[in-house]
């Protein structure tokens, strides 16, 4: 039987994670033929050897080593090698919970969000969604979506995306970008895809580490998340997208620069007329507010100056 589904983990320094992340799959996914794809990026910790003990083990777990690169990088090279009608991204240190039979689901949809959770001080954290009852499996249009509810998701994880979708639209991650790529991804997907399915099943469970790296803003930490603009200019010219179409990419870019900003505030050292004119320079302005569910008068500062934008929202 063909896979139809190929879950793709990114593995980087999770030794003591990885087995447990696999044995979630494989103890709760039973009705859909499935893959493995573990991409050992770089780790120096034994995690590859952990990786290549489970491919001996499991004959559909496929194990690719490489330099590290990151984890967008990781899971593109996954998408290249995987051959299941859907795609699962899975991060190496969470779980799968529950079983799904995709093989029953002949719908001609981009992709099924389902329900994550997590779990702090042994308190249950469910996502917060935007879906109500009625909703539920049923066929809903991407763009009217966002239009309608704002729903704007930040993550790959719990999502099952249709492998066709995604190479026709080619939809990859942004390489060497280092913080917001599952949102970029995600915005993406709203843009070009069609319709998709809310699933209400607790699919995936976010492993809340206290170790878990915490990052302290410094201006080229700033800069670094302004060039993940570059490459949503790139993608928005290489598939001739009309972005007066696509309200959620037009939020995307507010919402990267206004984050941008007031990341700076924690940082002032004297860099804030360089930042404004490498924001100006992305020719993304005025970005059009209409049909995005924000306050307007956010946006209107920001279309004004994004100077002006920074002191106002700092002081309030």
């Amino acid at each position: 039987m063909s896979n139809i589904l190929s879950i793709i983990i990114p593995v980087f320094n999770l030794r003591c994670y990885i087995e447990k992340c696999v044995n979630s799959i494989i103890n709760n996914i039973k009705t859909t033929s499935y893959e493995i794809i573990l991409i050992n990026d770089g780790s120096t910790d034994g995690s590859g050897i952990e990786c290549d003990k489970l491919a001996e083990i499991y004959p559909y777990i496929k194990v690719l080593h490489t330099k590290n690169s990151g984890v967008s990088s990781a899971r593109n090279l996954g998408l290249n090698l995987a051959v299941g009608r859907y795609i699962c991204f899975v991060d190496a240190d969470d779980q799968i919970t529950c079983d799904i039979d995709l093989g029953s689901k002949n719908l001609e949809v981009d992709f099924f969000i389902f329900r994550s959770f997590s779990y702090n001080a042994a308190k249950l954290i469910k996502e917060n969604y935007y879906f109500s009852e009625q909703s539920v499996g049923k066929v809903i249009s991407c763009n009217s979506f966002f239009e309608r509810t704002g729903y704007f998701r930040g993550s790959v994880c719990g999502v099952i995306f249709s492998k066709i979708f995604l190479d026709n639209n080619n939809l990859r991650f942004g390489e060497g970008i280092k913080n917001g790529e599952d949102t970029i991804f995600m915005s993406f997907c709203f843009a070009l895809g069609k319709c998709f399915m809310f699933l209400n099943e607790s699919f995936y469970k976010v492993n809340v580490r206290e170790n878990s790296a915490n990052f302290t803003d410094s201006t080229s930490r700033v800069f670094n998340q302004l060039s993940s603009l570059d490459f949503i200019k790139n993608n928005i010219k290489s598939q001739h997208i009309n972005i007066s179409e696509h309200p959620i990419l037009r939020f995307l870019i507010y919402s990267i620069i206004s984050n941008t900003l007031i990341r700076y505030s924690h940082c002032n050292d004297g860099s804030l007329f360089r930042i404004s004119r490498r924001i100006k320079s992305f020719d993304f302005f005025p970005i059009n507010t209409s049909q995005i569910p924000i306050k307007r008068f956010k946006i209107k500062l920001l279309n004004l100056s994004p100077i002006l934008f920074y002191y106002i929202i700092k002081v309030r």
